[in-house]
C-alpha cells in the first residue's frame, strides 16, 4: 500500500479507503498471499449488475412515473438527448463520454426517487466501472441503445407506466448483450 501510496503521490490512508471502497464495491478483491486484486469480469457478473440494475429501475419507475414536474422531464430528456451523438455506425464515438453521459441518464430516474438508500444501492452497483471494463470502442453497439433513452423519456412524459416497464426491461437486455460481446472479445474474463 506504501509503494502505491507514493506512485499515486497519496497519503496511505486515502490510498487504504480507496481499496476498502473498491473491495465494497466488489471490484476488489482481498487474497490472503497476493493482497488487493481486482476481481475478473466475465459475462454472468455483467449481466448480474445489469439485472439488479433492472431491478432498481423497474422500482424507480414504480415511485417516479406520472409524478415529475415539467422541469424534471426536461432535464431527463436533455441527459437522454446528450447520449445520442455518442452511438454513431454501430460503435461508439467517444467511450469514455458514452459512459458518463449513460451514467447521469440512468442515474437521474433513480435521484428522483428522493430515496437515498435507494441511490446508494444503485451506485454500488458501479455500472461505470462495469461499463469501462467490458466495452470499448471496437464492439458494436446496438444502435437501439440510445433510441430507448428517447423512448424512455417519451413513455415518462405521457406518464406511461406500462410503457416505461417495456423500455426499460428491452434497453437492459440490449445492453448485456452489448457488455457481453465486450467480455466475450476480450476472451471471456476481463
Amino acid at each position: 500500500m506504501r509503494g502505491l501510496a507514493q506512485r499515486l503521490v497519496m497519503s496511505p490512508s486515502s490510498v487504504y479507503y480507496a481499496l476498502t471502497r473498491l473491495v465494497g464495491d466488489g471490484l476488489v478483491g482481498r487474497d490472503q498471499d497476493r493482497g488487493h486484486v481486482v476481481r475478473p469480469l466475465d459475462a454472468a457478473t455483467s449481466d448480474d449488475t445489469n439485472d439488479a440494475k433492472l431491478a432498481i429501475e423497474l422500482g424507480a419507475a414504480d415511485l417516479t412515473v406520472g409524478r415529475l414536474p415539467a422541469g424534471q422531464l426536461a432535464e431527463f430528456r436533455r441527459l437522454a438527448e446528450a447520449t445520442v451523438p455518442l452511438v454513431a455506425g454501430g460503435h461508439f464515438t467517444d467511450m469514455a463520454a458514452y459512459v458518463e453521459a449513460n451514467t447521469r441518464f440512468h442515474g437521474f430516474v433513480v435521484a428522483v426517487t428522493g430515496l437515498q438508500a435507494l441511490v446508494d444501492a444503485y451506485e454500488h452497483l458501479s455500472l461505470p466501472e462495469v461499463m469501462t471494463r467490458a466495452l470499448t470502442a471496437e464492439v458494436a453497439v446496438d444502435p437501439h441503445l440510445v433510441d430507448d433513452h428517447l423512448a424512455l423519456v417519451a413513455a415518462y412524459e405521457r406518464g406511461d407506466l406500462p410503457a416505461v416497464k417495456r423500455v426499460v426491461v428491452a434497453h437492459n437486455e440490449r445492453a448485456k448483450v452489448t457488455q457481453r460481446a465486450g467480455i466475450e472479445r476480450a476472451g471471456g474474463r476481463l
